[in-house]
């Protein structure tokens, strides 16, 4: 078994939709990774919202993503982040611990220095289990404070009276460097993919069970373009997320129903029988225990819904119906 996986294998390697996906990401405790190709780094910590800094480096690998940065991510295809944590320490290249930078500390992005050693790197400590860094600074003059010296000088020469005594160049300070990263980078670690066993039956085996069916993974080498691309539609059209649907059909009946109220529905509906079901019509509510709704989509795939992401769930369905 693989370290990781990228979002695309789990597609075709486990036969996980992009309904899924979503659902793993936003009704979930999964969580998603991104592969961070090679970049200057500053290992360190945080302390009262201030970086210390530990050593520089490069590093290409999996670094770690915030719940709010995978909803960002998955709602809109890319994110922009300045900071995260390191999850593979063998990644780890070229590491020194002397200050690279000309800027004092402390400055904008820097509140200390301390010299530590690569052995020496908390990876093991419960408090460090993956290690803060940020993206290599950058050591230039302010923008802002330039384009106001930019303007001065412009007044001055308007009116020269006014010009003082020339100022000194403004000096270099540092700044976060920020980079974007794309869906296509998302990549979930195998301790996460065992999580995923818990909400969708997934085999980790080099095959996918399906409708009680084992069907070889096939891969775009091993059938022409034109049947690959047609089995990959057929089975994305068969996985549709059926508790979505059901949601779906709800809000169809009154557009400003509210999370609460749709709970209230789904639970009802789940103590009923299957022909007795208004909205239900494929019987997959199971049932509400502890705030979870169990349900099973017609495929055999069991899954929960929790009450408390309820609202998002609604509030994504309602934008892609245009109920909002």
């Amino acid at each position: 078994m693989k370290s990781y996986y990228r979002i695309s294998e789990l597609q075709s390697t486990f036969g996980l939709s992009e309904a899924d996906l979503q659902y793993l990401c936003t009704d979930t405790e999964v969580s998603f990774c991104l592969y961070c190709k090679t970049q200057n780094i500053v290992i360190g910590g945080w302390s009262k919202g201030k970086f210390n800094g530990f050593g520089s480096a490069k590093y290409a690998g999996l670094i770690s993503m915030t719940k709010e940065q995978q909803f960002e991510l998955f709602e809109k295809n890319k994110i922009s982040i300045r900071c995260s944590t390191l999850l593979q320490k063998n990644k780890i290249l070229h590491y020194s611990s002397d200050y690279p930078f000309s800027v004092e500390i402390p400055n904008g992005v820097i509140q200390k220095w301390f010299n530590v050693t690569f052995e020496q790197l908390p990876f093991d400590r419960a408090s460090f289990k993956n290690m803060p860094f940020i993206f290599y600074p950058q050591e230039r003059t302010s923008m802002l404070k330039d384009f106001e010296r930019f303007c001065e000088e412009v007044a001055a020469m308007a009116n020269p009276a006014s010009l003082k005594t020339p100022k000194k160049p403004n000096e270099i300070e540092l700044f976060y460097s920020v980079k974007t990263f794309l869906l296509e980078d998302v990549c979930i670690t195998s301790e996460e993919l065992e999580n995923v066993k818990a909400h969708f039956s997934i085999d980790v085996s080099p095959s996918v069970k399906f409708e009680n069916k084992v069907v070889e993974v096939v891969t775009q080498k091993s059938l022409p373009s034109t049947e690959f691309k047609a089995l990959k539609a057929s089975n994305a059209k068969e996985r549709e997320y059926d508790l979505n649907v059901l949601i779906a059909d709800i809000v169809a009946f009154n557009k400003f129903i509210t999370a609460k109220e749709v709970w209230s529905i789904l639970e009802e509906e789940s103590k009923l029988q299957n022909s007795e079901r208004e909205f239900d019509k494929y019987n997959i509510l199971k049932a509400v225990v502890d705030d979870e709704l169990m349900w099973e989509s017609r495929y055999g795939r069991s899954g929960k819904q929790k009450f408390s992401s309820l609202n998002t769930t609604l509030s994504r369905i309602k934008k892609r119906t245009k109920c909002v």
